[in-house]
């Protein structure tokens, strides 16, 4: 949901991989092939799509002065390939037929309706989600087709083609996997049926699903930590609010 309130492109589509995480972890929790093999699919297709989305942005940036909405008014007028990728690309991410965002979500919605009632609400869920997917992604393409150029910094060309080459593979990519699914689908569900053990009891499910995710947010604070004293040393506010150096060196050494 912050997605579709961010004004800058970067952080519009970093946020917007919360709710794509969010699925993945949806279809693992079901710990069914069903669910690991939609949940397996998806961080491919997500990765296809996201990747593709970023290249856009990289090319955006050869030739826009920023990365905020305002500043890429009437883009694809100077850059329309670029824009193009970043259509494609972005229809991959809502989960449009015939791209390859709609295949996991498709056979994510298959594993949850294994799971009877629940699985009512939450096929709803995954709808109300793209519904807003589709909200942020359009506020881009908003942006580059249809606002007026910036006063300033206005691109004055496509980007460099060896960039571009390698953005349309990857959209297109969206497009081929979204029609020829067998690969990713069968390996994914080769995948899922392998991982699954033999035998287990609900509470060994809750137990193991409770530990990943704590390994997983304790990973992620940890990152945040780091990058958080990283940014503090930099920006010397250590020192701004009276610390001494020799303290900032012995104990906060990141």
């Amino acid at each position: 949901g912050v997605a579709m309130f961010e004004k800058d492109i970067k952080r519009l589509l970093a946020y917007s991989s919360i709710a794509q995480i969010g699925y993945i972890l949806l279809g693992a929790s079901f710990v069914t092939v069903a669910g690991l093999a939609a949940s397996t699919v998806h961080i491919f297709n997500h990765a296809l799509a996201k990747g593709a989305l970023f290249l856009a942005v990289c090319c955006l940036a050869t030739q826009c002065t920023g990365y905020r909405l305002s500043q890429l008014g009437g883009v694809a007028k100077k850059m329309p390939w670029t824009a193009g990728a970043l259509v494609v690309s972005g229809f991959s991410l809502i989960g449009i037929p015939g791209t390859a965002g709609f295949i996991s979500k498709w056979y994510l919605i298959l594993a949850v309706l294994d799971q009877g009632l629940l699985g009512v609400a939450l096929v709803f869920a995954i709808v109300v989600g793209s519904l807003l997917a589709v909200v942020y992604v359009w506020r881009v393409v908003e942006a580059a087709w249809f606002r007026a150029p910036p006063a300033e910094g206005a691109a004055t060309r496509e980007a460099p083609f060896e960039l571009l080459a390698v953005t349309w593979v990857a959209a297109l990519a969206n497009l081929y996997f979204g029609i020829f699914t067998e690969v990713p689908v069968s390996l994914a569900s080769m995948s899922a049926d392998g991982q699954l053990p033999g035998e287990l009891d609900g509470e060994q499910i809750v137990d193991n699903y409770i530990a990943a995710i704590m390994k997983g947010i304790l990973k992620t604070m940890s990152k945040m930590g780091i990058s958080t004293m990283r940014s503090y040393t930099g920006a010397q506010l250590f020192e701004a609010i009276g610390l001494d150096g020799e303290v900032v060196e012995r104990y906060f050494t990141g």
